[in-house]
C-alpha cells in the first residue's frame, strides 16, 4: 500500500513538471500559460525599424494570422534565427501566450519567445520517372 501512495504521488508530481506542446488550433485554451507551440511559418513581417519587432506569424498570415510571435531582431540575431529564411519552416516556439486586450486585438500571442526551433520537414524523395533502373545481372 506504501509503495502504491508513493507510485501515485511521483506520477501527479512528473504530470505537474510536464511541459505542453500544442498546436494554434488549441492555443486559446492556453492563454497565460508558459508552453511550447509548434506549427508552420505563414508569414514573417520585417520590421520597418531597428526598435520594432518582427511579427511570425504561425500556420496562417495577416490578416487571417491565428497566433503571431513578436520578436525583436537583435534578439532573434543572439538566437541565431535568420527572421528572413523562416517562411513556411515549421517551428516550436516556447513562451508565454498572451492576449494584448489594450490593442482591441483577440489574436493570441508570444513576445521575445525563450526558446525557436527551426525543424527541417523534408519531403520524401520522389522517384525520378525518367531516371533508368540498372538490371540485376
Amino acid at each position: 500500500m506504501k509503495q502504491l501512495c508513493c507510485l501515485c504521488f511521483l506520477l501527479v508530481g512528473l504530470a505537474g513538471f510536464s511541459q505542453d506542446t500544442i498546436t494554434t488550433a488549441v492555443i486559446k485554451d492556453y492563454v497565460g500559460r508558459d508552453v511550447w507551440v509548434k506549427g508552420k511559418v505563414a508569414s514573417v513581417k520585417m520590421p520597418s525599424d531597428d526598435r520594432a519587432p518582427a511579427y511570425i506569424n504561425v500556420d496562417k498570415g495577416f490578416p487571417n494570422n491565428v497566433f503571431t510571435v513578436a520578436i525583436a531582431p537583435k534578439y532573434a540575431e543572439r538566437m541565431k534565427i535568420k527572421l528572413d529564411a523562416l517562411n513556411g519552416k515549421q517551428i516550436l516556439v516556447k513562451g508565454k501566450i498572451v492576449v494584448d486586450a489594450k490593442s482591441g486585438s483577440t489574436i493570441p500571442q508570444m513576445f521575445n519567445p525563450s526558446k525557436i526551433v527551426v525543424t527541417e520537414d523534408k519531403p520524401a524523395a520522389k522517384p525520378d520517372p525518367k531516371a533508368k533502373t540498372k538490371a540485376k545481372s
